[in-house]
């Protein structure tokens, strides 16, 4: 999956060393959780949809999704690494996909995307820096000349998960009872291996599977651990959904890599990002063989950049599923039965907000009303 520039590629070889030079951002909460709702209407068995990473090739997802509910088929279970995090926790905690939708093709995800702090919040010796150095690069004391854990503070996509998951923000939240049943992935740089939420704040737990080596700060758990993006060694959780969830129905969607191109080869950035890829097709690939069914969706023409197409790639996820029309028409509910399916789904929505996130940024901290928070989102 191209999601990894080269900057990135070259920055993620620095995480480690920085490491504890970062600050505890978010703890993370893995303690057990209840049991699995009950299937509405009853009796049928449990359809589980996985989602791949993939930067903005992951908005995809949304059209998927759209297609899935117009045809009343249902979704009992969610799992998600990186961008399918977002979007599986945005769907999972009771947002529609015209909800979703609606954010996408705004300009929210472009601004969350930002390469650093807001010009006006830095210092002075910062605002001097910016003008004569790269973004990578920080001056220190003495002028001492430094390189970055990573090129995106983390300001932006705080807030945004913030003020997108609002009710779904406190220590104890389990995620069996979301509206639809939640999981997601994040590497753990400590023990090279995966680390799966199925409890805690759930801005908290996507912030960790969005962490994109290089792009955004590492994430400090409380037990000193960092965590980055869960592509790295589980970009397709299918064994999360069959292992913890419990799917009955596993449905994996694909976001289909662009193939070797002459540029990959004649640039040390192009060897390096292709070489990267090969781990993260690898491990999605073996992630196939526990799916009962795969929805590619071409995206070879995308970039993992392209927020500001965004409608374009909502209506190629749309189409992918239209082409697996008869295989998924097999899960369809009748009338009676989604509107089952619906209310138990419903039932489960937190109507009051939790614990807010406490969120370290750079620069004044954002005053907690949600006004001040639109306005910050106004001026990355």
């Amino acid at each position: 999956m191209r999601w990894k520039s080269a900057t990135t590629l070259l920055a993620a070889a620095l995480l480690l060393a920085a490491a504890e030079a970062q600050e505890p951002i978010i703890p993370t909460n893995l303690s057990a959780s209840s049991a699995l709702p009950v299937v509405q209407p009853p009796g049928r068995p449990a359809v589980g949809i996985a989602l791949e990473g993939g930067g903005a090739l992951g908005i995809a997802h949304i059209g998927v999704l759209q297609w899935l509910e117009e045809r009343h088929i249902p979704v009992d279970r969610i799992s998600g690494t990186s961008m399918g995090s977002l979007v599986g926790a945005l769907y999972a905690s009771g947002d529609t996909p015209a909800q979703m939708r609606a954010l996408a093709v705004s300009d929210a995800f472009t601004r969350v995307f930002t390469l650093q702090t807001p010009y006006a919040d830095s210092s002075f010796r910062r605002r001097q820096d910016r003008r004569q150095l790269p973004d990578a690069f920080t001056i220190g004391l003495r002028h001492r000349l430094t390189l970055r854990n990573a090129l995106l503070t983390d300001r932006g996509v705080n807030e945004f998960l913030t003020v997108n998951l609002p009710n779904y923000n406190s220590d104890e939240l389990d995620y069996n009872q979301l509206p639809i049943p939640f999981r997601c992935v994040a590497t753990d740089l400590n023990t090279l291996a995966t680390v799966t939420f199925a409890s805690g704040p759930l801005p908290q737990a996507v912030r960790a599977s969005i962490s994109i080596p290089g792009v955004f700060p590492p994430v400090q758990d409380r037990n000193g651990h960092y965590l980055v993006d869960g592509g790295i060694l589980d970009n397709l959780p299918t064994d999360v959904l069959k292992h913890d969830l419990h799917a009955d129905i596993i449905i994996a969607i694909r976001l289909e890599d662009a193939p070797l191109a002459n540029s990959d080869t004649t640039s040390i950035v192009g060897v390096l990002d292709r070489a990267f890829d090969a781990g993260i097709q690898r491990n999605a690939s073996q992630a196939e063989q526990l799916a009962d069914l795969v929805i590619h969706v071409p995206v070879a023409s995308f970039s993992a950049t392209d927020y500001a197409r965004a409608a374009a790639l909502i209506d190629a996820g749309y189409k992918a599923a239209e082409q697996n029309r008869a295989a998924l028409l097999r899960y369809a509910l009748d009338a009676d039965g989604w509107k089952a399916y619906l209310a138990a789904r419903e039932s489960r929505h937190r109507p009051h907000p939790g614990v807010l996130l406490e969120v370290r940024v750079e620069g004044p901290k954002p005053k907690p009303d949600p006004g001040a928070v639109r306005e910050v989102l106004r001026d990355l």
